[in-house]
C-alpha cells in the first residue's frame, strides 16, 4: 500500500512492457523475495527487507523479480520440475538444474541492469547489502536469498564484466546428451 513503492512496481512493469497485471505482496514470513504465477504474477517481499533496504536498494530487487516476470521464468520452473520427476535417476539433470537456476538468476541480474540503466556496481552493492542483512541470522544467505558464495562469486563477476551475448552449441548439446542418456 506504499505509494512509492507501487509507483517503482508499475515504472518497472513499463520499462518491461508488461501488460499483465503484477500484485506486489509482503509478509514476515517469508525469508527470500520472489516472484509466483506467470498468467496473474505476484513478487514477494520479505519485510526484512522493506525495513532494511533504501529506495536504490529496493528498486534492484523489483527490478530482479519482474525480470523473472518478464523472462516466464516461473514457467520454465515448473517444466524444469517436471523433467526432474520424469528422469529423477539422470544426475546429469540434477547438476544442471542448479546450473540453470545460477544463469536464470544472471540472465535477470542483467535484464535489470539493460532495462533501466543500472549502474552495476550499486546493482552488486544491492546484492551484497541482501545477502549482508542475513548475515548472524540462524538461516544462512544460501538458504534465504540461494546464494552460494561461488554462485555470488560468479553473479557479481558477470555484472562486472559482462560478456557479449554469443550463441553456444555445448549446452544444447549437453542437454539433450543428459535426457537421451
Amino acid at each position: 500500500t506504499e505509494p512509492a513503492l507501487l509507483e517503482q512496481l508499475e515504472h518497472w512493469r513499463r520499462r518491461y512492457r508488461l501488460r499483465r497485471p503484477v500484485r506486489l505482496c509482503h509478509s514476515g514470513a517469508s525469508d527470500q523475495a520472489f516472484t509466483l504465477g506467470w498468467r496473474r504474477p505476484v513478487v514477494f517481499l520479505p519485510d526484512l527487507l522493506l525495513r532494511q533496504l533504501d529506495s536504490a536498494e529496493l528498486d534492484a530487487v523489483l527490478g530482479h523479480e519482474l525480470a523473472h516476470v518478464k523472462r516466464f521464468d516461473d514457467l520454465f520452473v515448473c517444466l524444469q520440475q517436471c523433467l526432474k520427476l520424469l528422469f529423477f535417476f539422470n544426475p546429469l539433470l540434477w547438476f544442471s538444474g542448479r546450473r540453470v537456476a545460477e544463469l536464470r538468476e544472471q540472465c535477470c541480474d542483467t535484464l535489470a541492469l539493460r532495462s533501466a540503466g543500472l549502474l552495476p556496481a550499486a546493482y552488486g552493492r544491492s546484492l551484497l547489502r541482501v545477502v549482508e542483512l542475513y548475515r548472524g541470522d540462524e538461516r544462512s544467505p544460501e538458504v534465504v536469498a540461494g546464494l552460494t558464495s561461488s554462485a555470488l562469486r560468479r553473479r557479481m563477476a558477470n555484472l562486472l564484466r559482462p560478456r557479449a551475448p554469443r550463441f553456444a552449441v555445448l549446452p544444447i548439446v549437453s542437454v539433450a546428451l543428459g535426457l537421451g542418456a
